[in-house]
């Protein structure tokens, strides 16, 4: 074979082999600790946001930024977790600031968004996760929690433990999380001023806050008139 033909074949043997690595960045072992196998074998359920791997990225307090990596999140733990080379599960050894999860079918659209560093409440600190669903001047945040709730079935003498879904929705003003209600008198409430327009914009589009989606429009919209 002819060396300029060898050379060719080379080189587009390494252009496939950085195509097919492009769409998957592993942390290093050194960026993380080993996950150490929690206690949730006799707990029904599963503690995590998402039971499979999402590809996401994730922002660190120490600014670098680490994009298409496989991670999951534990409710229960209120923890990141990424995965290695290896396939072994890490906790992130430098503190996370945000975190991003693309949709199952791998697009940013549909994806979900999680953030600290917000002010204290009487339910969490600066170094609690939130569900970013509006961002702006006065961001919607949802917080979705995991509890290990006991149960003993009457005339049973086992206990059963499940994992117990907790969440809460907030608006924060000025860096602080104020809790609200899912209805519509709450969120007015709450924001505090437009209340004639987010009025008009309620009527105009029959929102009546039962779906994720309906606060998402009218935050989003509410933002829009600073």
């Amino acid at each position: 074979m002819e060396k300029s033909a060898l050379k060719f074949i080379c080189i587009f043997g390494f252009a496939l082999i950085s195509l097919s690595a492009k769409g998957q960045q592993f942390m290093k072992d050194a960026d993380g600790r080993p996950l150490l196998e929690r206690r949730y074998t006799d707990v029904q359920g599963s503690p995590y946001l998402n039971d499979q791997w999402r590809t996401g990225t994730v922002k660190l307090a120490n600014g670098q930024t680490h994009k298409d990596v496989d991670l999951k999140y534990d409710q229960v733990a209120e923890e990141l977790i990424f995965k290695n080379s290896e396939g072994k599960a890490f906790t992130f050894r430098e503190p996370v600031k945000e975190f991003s999860l693309q949709s199952p079918g791998g697009s940013e659209i549909g994806g979900m968004i999680f953030r600290n560093g917000f002010k204290s409440t009487d339910a969490g600190t600066s170094n609690t996760f939130y569900q970013v669903l509006s961002d702006g001047e006065t961001p919607l945040l949802k917080r979705s929690v995991k509890k290990v709730m006991e149960n003993k079935p009457y005339g049973s003498a086992t206990t059963i433990k499940t994992f117990h879904d907790v969440t809460t929705y907030y608006l924060a003003k000025n860096g602080q999380p104020v809790k609200v209600r899912k209805d519509k008198k709450a969120i007015l409430a709450a924001l505090g001023d437009y209340t004639a327009n987010l009025e008009e914009f309620i009527r105009t589009n029959k929102l009546n806050f039962k779906s994720d989606n309906d606060l998402i429009m009218l935050v989003t919209f509410y933002n829009s008139l600073k």
